[in-house]
This record gives C-alpha cells, structure tokens and sequence, in this order.
C-alpha cells in the first residue's frame, strides 16, 4: 500500500514517490496505489494526476498481477493500460476509501461479474487488514 496526497493538476506520479511510499521489502501480487489521499478521483481535475513513464517502469519491475489506483492515464494518452497490460497487470479504477486503509499490507479479493467479451468490467474490491 502507497500512500501519497498528490493534488489536482500536480501532473505525473514518479518511481522516487512510489520507492519512497512503498513498504519495503515489497511483497505480495497485487499493488494499491492511494496517490490522491483523501480526495477520491471525481474531486480532482480529470487526469490532472498520471502514472509517469518511469513510475510505470517501477510497478513492472515489483512483478505485480493486479493494481488498483486511483490515477492511471494523463490527459495525453501515454500508453498507461498498454504498458500494464502488456506484462499482465490487472487493473482496478476509479476505487474510493483507499484513504482508508491504513495498514501497510492487507489482503484484497476482487468480486468482478462475468462476462464472455468485454474489456472493462464493474467490480468490487475488499481489502482486509492483516
């Protein structure tokens, strides 16, 4: 679990940020990125905050299969979902109360309904403290 307090319109996340917010040793398969704090991702400017190209290099390299954030994609696509995609990370949008979660480490399970073709689907996320 990362957290940060990013504002509306501060622009890109960086690896340093996410080095520095991470616990460490990382572990576990899955990532949870809160890098608006207590604003949810509807109270702030529509992708004002982004993953940066070197931040996404640093989510590939901790060998993840999911990551919920509430910031991906900036205003000029750069190939965010692409990159994820790319080397198998699911992703959850758009959550809210990850503010919330407090602890460094918790265990998540994802409730996602099921359909045959699709490319985005609602789902719900719980996350226990462990």
């Amino acid at each position: 679990m990362i957290h940060l307090d990013r504002k509306s319109g501060s622009g890109a996340v960086s690896e340093a940020e996410l080095a520095a917010g991470c616990p460490n040793p990382f572990r576990g398969g899955a990532l949870i990125l809160n890098a608006l704090g207590a604003r949810r991702f509807d109270d702030i400017e529509e992708r004002s905050v982004w993953l940066g190209r070197d931040a996404r290099g640093w989510i590939l390299r901790q060998g993840i299969h999911l990551l919920v954030s509430d910031v991906y994609e900036s205003r000029e696509p750069e190939g965010v979902f692409l990159d994820l995609f790319e080397a198998g990370i699911s992703t959850v949008c758009y959550p809210v109360n990850l503010n919330r979660l407090t602890a460094p480490r918790v265990k998540l399970t994802v409730l996602a309904a099921r359909f045959e073709t699709v490319t985005q689907l609602p789902c719900r996320v719980v996350a226990e403290v462990q």
